[in-house]
C-alpha cells in the first residue's frame, strides 16, 4: 500500500533536509538521489546541496506487511553575483554608481556594503557613491530567508583623483607696451588639460 509522506518546504542551500515518516513501523527503508539510503524513521541530511534535490522513497514493514510513499525535495542554489560592481575612478567630490545584482538561494537578499563613507546607500544592490577618498569596499551577500547559506563577496576599488593644486607664475610681471611674457602653470598631481581664460576674452588650451 501506499502511506502520505508530509511535504518539505524548499530547503536552504547549507540546511537540513528532515525526511519523516508515518510512526508504527518495525522497519523502514529510505532511498534518495546520490545513493542515499537510511534505516531509520526520520533521516536527516545535513548540509543539503543542489545534488541532494529529488525523490525520496520510504518502504515501511508492519507486521509483514510493506507500505511506501515517496517526497519531493528541493533546495536553494548557492549564492553568487548575477553581476558584480566594478572598479571605476572618479574626480575629487564627483559622484558616480556602484551596481550589484544577487542570485540563487532564496531570491531574497541583504546586501552590505563596508565600510561605508561616501555611499548613499550601504545597504541597497545599487548606491551612488561620491569621491573623496580612494576606498576599497567588500560588498557582502546574504540570504535573507536562509541564514545557514553561506554568503558571498565582491571588492571594489573607487580610485579618487584629487583636485589640482594650480601654481601661476611669469617671466615678467610687468614691462612697457608692447608688453610679452611668458604665463606658466604648474599643479600637483600634474594636469592632463589645462584651459586659460583671459579679460579679454581670449583663451588658450596650452598648459604654458
Amino acid at each position: 500500500g501506499t502511506v502520505p509522506i508530509n511535504p518539505i518546504s524548499t530547503v536552504c542551500n547549507n540546511g537540513d533536509i528532515n525526511l519523516t515518516a508515518p510512526s508504527g513501523g518495525t522497519q523502514y527503508e529510505w532511498v534518495g538521489p546520490i545513493g542515499f539510503t537510511s534505516n531509520i524513521q526520520n533521516p536527516v541530511i545535513t548540509n543539503a546541496a543542489v545534488v541532494n534535490q529529488g525523490v525520496y522513497s520510504v518502504s515501511i514493514t508492519t507486521n509483514g506487511c510493506v507500505n511506501t510513499g515517496t517526497v519531493i525535495v528541493s533546495v536553494y542554489p548557492p549564492l553568487s553575483f548575477v553581476y558584480a560592481p566594478t572598479d571605476i575612478t572618479l574626480c575629487a567630490t564627483k559622484s558616480s554608481t556602484l551596481l550589484s545584482s544577487g542570485l540563487g538561494g532564496s531570491g531574497v537578499y541583504n546586501y552590505v556594503w563596508t565600510p561605508t563613507n561616501d555611499l548613499a546607500s550601504p545597504n541597497s544592490p545599487v548606491t551612488n557613491v561620491t569621491g573623496n577618498t580612494t576606498t576599497t569596499y567588500t560588498l557582502i551577500l546574504t540570504d535573507a530567508n536562509c541564514a545557514i547559506t553561506p554568503s558571498v563577496t565582491s571588492v571594489v576599488t573607487v580610485s579618487v583623483n584629487p583636485i589640482p593644486v594650480i601654481s601661476i607664475s611669469s617671466s615678467s610681471s610687468r614691462g612697457c607696451e608692447p608688453f610679452c611674457t611668458d604665463i606658466i602653470a604648474s599643479s600637483n598631481p600634474p594636469s592632463a588639460n589645462c584651459v586659460w581664460l583671459f579679460t579679454n576674452n581670449l583663451g588658450s588650451n596650452d598648459c604654458n
